[in-house]
């Protein structure tokens, strides 16, 4: 899981998967904070990156409200994302990219991708 990772590594793995978690159970950083009785700037912090070491508190309270083991806030292998049925998976790279984005820019760039792929089609 975490043999050889270094610190900073850790935290973009937690990072990651934090931001994933939220993503995938449809939670907003601010109704996190509330839950988990975090000021949301502790919160935007991890998910933006200016958080290297967030405490060990907070992270607990993070994992209690997902209902996420700690284990896997910090497990470096990437969970199998289905696109569809038909097994197709994403990319870790357009996912780590797609995480860091706002909900609003996620969806200007599918529109975007919308628009190209319909081009292609003619």
């Amino acid at each position: 899981m975490l043999n050889g990772a270094n610190h900073n590594d850790v935290s973009e793995i937690f990072r990651s998967n934090l931001t994933r978690m939220l993503r995938e159970k449809k939670v907003t950083a601010a109704a996190l904070s509330r839950e988990a009785g975090l000021n949301l700037r502790a919160v935007t912090d991890i998910i933006e990156g200016r958080a290297q070491s967030p405490r060990l508190s907070t992270i607990y309270l993070l994992c209690r409200v997902l209902d996420v083991s700690l284990d896997e806030m910090i497990s470096s292998e990437a969970p199998r994302i289905e696109a569809d049925h038909s097994g197709t998976r994403i990319h870790p790279e357009v996912e780590k990219f797609l995480s860091s984005l706002s909900e609003e820019e996620q969806e200007q760039l599918l529109e975007s991708i919308r628009k190209l792929a319909g081009y292609w089609k003619r």
